[in-house]
């Protein structure tokens, strides 16, 4: 951690987030080596509840000094009640894929009523060439998304990150999140805010859920794939 706060040129953090609930055992997990022609995990995976440990360890950093919050990515409802059981500090976020077409409402929910804060990573949906089964195009492509931008006089990427934020209801407790290196983008992506899509919008567009993602970790605590949902 010390040597992160030195590359960032930083005295201190406002969140320190744990990136995946399990560990590999393997060392060598360049893409694509990581994955098989399949897509399933080539790399030997953990899938033992060590997050515990590092989640103590993260917790002491508060106590030092060295970050305010500390947060968990990719936890199911299964896995962040383990966590609970366990530590007395509540993960100040959930960092989890969060669109239109995976909008994870039991692990939302969960969350809410937690007060964890859900970071929506992949708002924007992917340029994957993978796409839902039922509504078979991207999110930018979709024509619900596209209405909505249109009678609200917004871009696709600013009616989708503005859904993100309004979505679940519960006062900004999702927060998108997004990266571009494009002043345009950026200036676009910043045009989602002040303004609300309209209650009718934001149901139509939540309709188009498929609990689909567009990336796929590597297993669940229960093998399989982790998808971020308590079966």
């Amino acid at each position: 951690m010390r040597d992160t706060l030195t590359e960032l040129k930083l005295d201190r953090l406002d969140l320190f987030l744990m990136h995946w609930p399990f560990a590999f055992e393997d060392v060598n997990l360049h893409y694509p080596s990581a994955r098989l022609s399949d897509g399933s995990p080539n790399p030997q995976v953990s899938m033992k509840c060590e997050y515990k440990a590092t989640w103590d360890a993260m917790c002491s950093l508060r106590s030092l000094g060295i970050c305010d919050n500390v947060g968990v990515s990719n936890f199911t409802v299964e896995q962040m009640e383990d966590l609970k059981s366990t530590s007395d500090v509540k993960p100040y976020a959930n960092q989890i894929e969060y669109h239109p077409y995976c909008s994870n409402d039991k692990l939302r929910k969960y969350c809410a009523d937690e007060g964890v804060k859900i970071m929506a990573y992949s708002p924007l949906g992917s340029s994957s060439s993978t796409l839902p089964a039922v509504s078979g195009c991207g999110l930018h492509e979709n024509l619900l998304v596209k209405e909505a931008a249109e009678d609200h006089g917004k871009t696709t990427a600013q009616v989708l990150l503005n859904w993100s934020r309004t979505s679940d209801g519960s006062d900004g407790n999702v927060v998108p999140i997004v990266k571009s290196s494009n002043e345009g983008r950026i200036v676009e992506n910043l045009g989602s805010l002040g303004w609300e899509l309209n209650s009718e919008k934001v149901k139509s567009i939540s309709g188009l859920n498929e609990d689909f993602r567009f990336f796929k970790s590597y297993g669940g605590m229960n093998g399989g794939w982790h998808d971020g949902v308590l079966e």
